[in-house]
């Protein structure tokens, strides 16, 4: 309850101070894919798996469920919910079969067998901060924190274990942090071997990050800003959605990662604080959080289903 009242106050300050800036009009999508998920479930964590498996993860209380991209509804029970576990961010291990999840509030990392649900691993990453989302790379995964400049780093070796040696990689460079924001570093991709991408979801900034050295460089958006909550890539195209606007900014990517900008944003009526986001080769999924409605067993959640 505690956490969840913290959480309330906080995005209720973002959401009164959260800067002001003109943008591109969203593109009116009226018959986006509409993939049920059940009455009061408070999404956030998305992934899709190889064969089209699409997980969802619960905000509050780390309840997994998966369905298809191809179904109607999403409600395959994987992990129950437990009370002040939440499951933020969530990304998928395919070649391993693992689901990978950051813990929110609880500082912690958890990773489940993507086929039964069984908790493999519980690794520590933080006792401060909010642990926010997650990438799984070839040889790590990195986590998001989004009140301290860090990014946590969990080894995978090359026979596909993972380490419990947690690697903090301190951001410095030109990331902007201030402990008076409550969303800082956020969503999380690897742009490519050795570089992850990071947005500043209150200054609408992305960055490129040396996994390396923990540099961050400014990817210049020019005149605009995208404050995405949650961030997906393919090649040089991401999507980063934009909960206070309720829509999704598609952004093309220098080669460089010098520059970028933004080609253009949709929306749709349905759109109610849209969080994370997901890809497969048809599709921009996107998790309709709902965060500023309270939470009762009566709310109907959904993912939506954008063509790309």
């Amino acid at each position: 309850m505690l956490k969840t009242l913290f959480f309330n106050v906080a995005l209720t300050t973002l959401l009164c101070t959260a800067p002001a800036f003109a943008q591109t009009v969203a593109d009116q999508i009226d018959d986006p894919v509409i993939l049920a998920l059940p009455d009061g479930f408070a999404p956030d964590g998305i992934t899709i798996a190889s064969d089209g498996t699409i997980y969802v993860a619960s905000f509050f209380d780390g309840k997994i469920v998966r369905g298809s991209v191809g179904g109607s509804e999403i409600s395959d029970v994987l992990v129950e919910g437990v009370a002040d576990r939440p499951g933020w961010g969530m990304d998928i291990d395919d070649t391993e079969g693992r689901l990978f999840v950051a813990g929110g509030f609880s500082g912690t990392a958890r990773i489940y067998d993507a086929e039964t649900g069984a908790l493999d691993a519980e690794i520590e990453l933080t006792d401060v901060g909010i642990v926010n989302d997650v990438i799984v790379t070839s040889h790590a995964a990195y986590f998001t924190n989004s009140s301290a400049p860090e990014v946590y780093e969990v080894p995978i070796d090359a026979n596909g274990a993972v380490s419990g040696d947690v690697r903090t990689i301190t951001l410095t460079g030109d990331f902007q942090f201030d402990a008076e924001f409550f969303a800082n570093g956020n969503g999380i991709v690897e742009a490519r071997d050795g570089v992850l991408i990071v947005n500043h979801s209150y200054l609408g900034k992305i960055y490129a990050i040396d996994t390396a050295t923990g540099i961050a460089k400014d990817i210049s958006l020019g005149q605009d800003i995208v404050s995405s909550d949650g961030i997906a890539i393919d090649g040089l195209t991401l999507f980063g959605t934009e909960p206070l606007e309720n829509q999704v900014a598609e952004i093309e990517l220098s080669g460089t990662l010098d520059d970028a900008r933004v080609v253009r944003r949709f929306t749709a009526d349905i759109l109610d604080f849209p969080s994370l986001v997901a890809l497969d080769d048809a599709y921009v999924y996107v998790v309709n959080a709902k965060l500023t409605t309270e939470r009762s067993d009566n709310v109907t959640y959904h993912i939506v289903g954008f063509r790309r």
